[in-house]
C-alpha cells in the first residue's frame, strides 16, 4: 500500500480538526454502500477508514460520498481523496479528505451541531 500522507510535509489544513469517532456510510464509483469510520471532522475535510481492507483502486483525485448521521437525520457530503495511506496522527489505514465547496458549507453546519451534542473529544494522553 502506497502513502501520499502529507503529514510528513508542513500541514496544508485550513482549519483544525475535531477529534471524533462516527461510522458511517460511503461510496466511491467502484465501490457503493461501504461502511467505515471517521476520525477527525472539520469544515474543510476529514479522515475516513474503511471497515475492513483498504481498496487498491481508491487513488489521490478519485471522488467519494460519505453519509454521516447527525440528530437522527443523514447528511452527505463530497470530497476528493488527497491521500491515502496510514495516518502517523490516528495509526490507521485510510483516506485524507478534502470537501467540495457545498460540503464545506455542510460540514461547518454539522461541526457546530456535532460540538453542541458533545460528539467531538479530547484523547487521554
Amino acid at each position: 500500500m502506497t502513502s501520499d500522507n502529507p503529514q510528513k510535509e508542513p500541514d496544508p489544513r485550513q482549519h483544525e480538526r475535531n477529534k471524533t469517532l462516527n461510522w458511517v456510510r460511503w461510496d466511491h464509483r467502484k465501490h457503493e454502500n461501504n461502511e467505515g469510520g471517521i476520525y477527525d471532522i472539520s469544515p474543510s475535510g476529514t479522515f475516513l477508514t474503511p471497515l475492513g481492507t483498504m481498496p487498491d483502486s481508491i487513488e489521490s483525485g478519485d471522488q467519494i460520498w460519505i453519509v454521516l448521521r447527525v440528530d437522527e437525520k443523514d447528511h452527505v457530503l463530497s470530497a476528493t481523496v488527497r491521500w491515502r495511506g496510514v495516518s502517523a496522527e490516528h495509526g490507521e489505514p485510510g483516506f485524507g479528505l478534502e470537501f467540495d465547496e457545498k460540503s464545506k458549507q455542510i460540514a461547518e453546519e454539522l461541526c457546530l451541531q456535532m460540538a453542541e451534542n458533545g460528539l467531538f473529544f479530547v484523547p487521554s494522553i
